[in-house]
């Protein structure tokens, strides 16, 4: 389960963007994730609230943007949607081989709470 190794990494990712931005208590989470990164949102959903106990990020929702596989045909120019792992255009038959989307990892946004300041 590469889930658990992702929200421990995405923890330590929010303590320090909640330190750096004087945040005492983090309450939502964004990310976006790309369909080639085989995340199962339940699980990450589950290992994140399980290792946030005692830190910032306790009791924090986390929401996840799903983002889909899509390639570009090289000959056609085709933007396709890459459905059971062909990369086939079915316009053409060339092989996909650039990635436009569906690789993405990333942290969208944290909000919270700020201590005295």
């Amino acid at each position: 389960m590469h889930e658990a190794a992702i929200a421990d990494e995405l923890l330590q990712i929010i303590e320090a963007q909640a330190w750096e931005h004087g945040l005492t208590r983090v309450e939502r989470v964004a990310l976006r994730v790309g369909a080639m990164r085989m995340i199962v949102p339940e699980l990450l959903k589950a290992a994140f609230e399980v290792m946030a106990v005692d830190t910032v990020a306790a009791g924090a929702a986390l929401e996840i943007e799903s983002v889909p596989l899509v390639a570009r045909c090289g000959p056609c120019a085709r933007e396709v949607a890459v459905v059971d792992h062909v990369f086939l255009c079915p316009t053409c038959g060339s092989a996909l081989r650039e990635i436009v989307s569906g690789k993405e990892l990333d942290l969208m946004q944290l909000s919270g709470e700020g201590g005295p300041g």
